[in-house]
């Protein structure tokens, strides 16, 4: 499981002075299995699925540590409640179900936790 959890520190690569919406761009360009839908990603997560999880994470860390950024104003807390959000998916998966969009789930952890912070 640790090996798993290595991938969520995405956000050391990105360099301070880079533009997030650009680096965005280019983790989307570079996406594989973009293909795959949320519910199969999802349900390959559940299996314990290292792999599924890197798709979610690739996919989404750019747009939720964005979303974060504007809640709470701070590069650090932005990444770390994105950082959290993933770690809590990947410890509770089995238990977790996210309803018809795995989408909206992140978004609205990300969103409760910047408002708690």
């Amino acid at each position: 499981e640790v090996s798993v959890l290595k991938i969520i520190f995405v956000f050391e690569d990105i360099p301070k002075n880079v533009k997030f919406q650009r680096y965005q761009r280019q983790v989307l360009a570079i996406l594989p299995n973009a293909s795959i839908d949320d519910s199969t990603v999802f349900e390959r997560i559940t299996r314990h699925d290292a792999e599924a999880f890197g798709i979610v994470m690739r996919r989404y860390a750019g747009a939720l540590y964005a979303f974060a950024f504007r809640i709470v104003g701070d590069t650090l807390a932005a990444e770390d409640i994105v950082q959290e959000v993933f770690i809590n998916l990947w410890e509770k998966r089995r238990k977790l179900s996210p309803g018809p969009s795995l989408r909206n789930f992140l978004y609205l952890a990300v969103r409760n936790l910047s408002l708690n912070h």
